[in-house]
């Protein structure tokens, strides 16, 4: 009789749901999960709290507009290394975080809010701006990998402010990251990627394997580098034979197409060694780094011993 909501919206018929999204039936919040050990779907219980009603909803609109004009987050920056046995920092991920004291600090809750405003592309490009502002203080001259929502890709606004960014005298080198549905539109990203190249910066396609993105669009636009999505990383310890020679015949079709292979979501050291036994050549995740200020990873990689 309460109701039930997705992601703050009252559901009046049938949704899809897809995994992150928040559901509240009656006075009961879930959260879509994925189950790793026998791969289905799965909700787990949160906490037991009323739903959220149109005024709650209302607020934490007034909220986010207020992060938005006050410009209320900051970044950290997971390291992406190459990977070997001691593994070597070639960059950075550039990753925003809210500061507002009544909002999430979390980056997925904060772009819920940002879709039900209609301001994705406003967030996407302020979090942005501030890693590209904040990776000043990174040491050397490491590559920045930097975020886009895939509204950016339509129309001139992204390239603009990228031309802007180098004409500035912004020279270090950068990786525009671009989500993998993204690449279904071969006409538009080969556009993307010739102006890319003219301002001298690299393209990754992002969460390869979570949706649509297919090999035919490998071929024709490649990228500098192809991020697996986490979801083919985190099982391999366990994973079928099968499951695991076609992840090890996708990294060579990749690598064959001179295209690096960088594994997401690499969180121990078992799954650390498969990926390099499978033929990744680059790696993020929790083992790897943890996302910190530009300064902790400057104090970080001057001592002679340190690793990721």
């Amino acid at each position: 009789s309460n109701g039930t909501f997705v992601n703050a919206q009252q559901a009046h018929e049938a949704m899809a749901l897809v995994i992150g999204d928040i559901v509240h039936i009656g006075a009961s919040e879930f959260i879509i999960a994925w189950e790793d050990s026998d791969t289905v779907c799965d909700t787990q219980i949160l906490e037991q709290i009323a739903p959220p009603k149109p005024s709650d909803v209302a607020r934490q609109a007034s909220w986010f507009r207020e992060l938005m004009s006050q410009k209320q987050v900051r970044s950290v920056f997971e390291p992406i290394v190459e990977l070997r046995e001691r593994p070597l920092v070639i960059g950075f991920e550039a990753l925003g975080r809210g500061t507002h004291s009544d909002l999430s600090d979390s980056p997925g809750l904060l772009f819920q809010l940002a879709e039900q405003c209609d301001s994705a592309q406003a967030l996407s490009r302020l979090f942005r701006q501030f890693g590209l502002r904040e990776s000043a203080g990174l040491p050397g001259r490491k590559k920045l990998f930097i975020n886009t929502h895939p509204e950016e890709l339509q129309g001139d606004a992204l390239v603009t402010e990228l031309t802007q960014l180098r004409k500035s005298g912004f020279d270090a080198p950068l990786v525009v990251e671009v989500h993998e549905g993204a690449v279904l539109n071969t006409t538009g990203i080969r556009e993307l990627r010739a102006q890319l190249n003219a301002l001298d910066i690299g393209i990754a396609y992002d969460d390869f394997g979570a949706g649509q993105a297919r090999l035919v669009e490998l071929v024709e636009v490649p990228p500098d580098y192809l991020k697996f999505d986490k979801s083919l990383i985190l099982g391999l310890p366990t994973a079928p034979a099968g499951q695991v020679q076609m992840v090890r015949q996708l990294v060579n079709m990749v690598r064959d197409l001179d295209i690096a292979c960088l594994a997401e979501g690499v969180e121990t050291r078992q799954q650390f060694e498969i990926c390099m036994e499978l033929g990744f050549t680059h790696g993020q995740g929790y083992y790897l780094g943890r996302g910190h200020c530009a300064t902790y990873w400057t104090e970080k990689l001057s001592k002679p011993s340190a690793i990721a």
